[in-house]
């Protein structure tokens, strides 16, 4: 871990970074009654985040702790750390992201046309609970190893 890396957020003990964006970054976590488990966390970056952030963050965890599909990852907690920043755990994906396998070797169609469908299978389920997805990108889609 890099020396700016915490070593815990609330109650979990940080086991590395999985990516950082413009406004927070992703550690995978264990939870100390489960430390076998491995967990995602989202973590808002700014030590003082604007209401707007903190609203759309909270907002977002609200929406995701409502959704189940097999394509999306549900929200597990939503509290904040010691500096006051929000957070929330999700189930930990392991696999490779989508930008990463389209660089790394083309893509057959049948694969295309499956990972397509998956992906549109869960933004109708949003949609249809008038949930817009804000940060689509092919970094932030994880797919399972079959």
């Amino acid at each position: 871990m890099s020396q700016n890396t915490p070593s815990h957020v609330g109650p979990y003990r940080v086991v590395r970074v999985l990516g950082q964006g413009g406004m927070g970054v992703v550690y995978e976590v264990n939870h100390p009654g489960q430390p076998e488990k491995r967990l995602a966390l989202k973590l808002i970056l700014a030590e003082n985040p604007s209401p707007d952030v903190l609203v759309r963050f909270q907002r977002e965890a609200q929406l995701l702790a409502k959704v189940s599909h097999p394509n999306i990852v549900g929200v597990l907690d939503f509290a904040a750390d010691e500096s006051s920043r929000p957070y929330m755990v999700f189930d930990y994906v392991a696999g490779q992201d989508l930008r990463s396998l389209c660089y790394a070797t083309p893509m057959d169609p049948e694969q295309a046309a499956r990972i397509g469908a998956s992906l549109a299978s869960a933004l109708d389920l949003l949609h249809r609970k008038g949930i817009i997805h804000r940060d689509l990108k092919p970094e932030n889609v994880i797919l399972r190893p079959d």
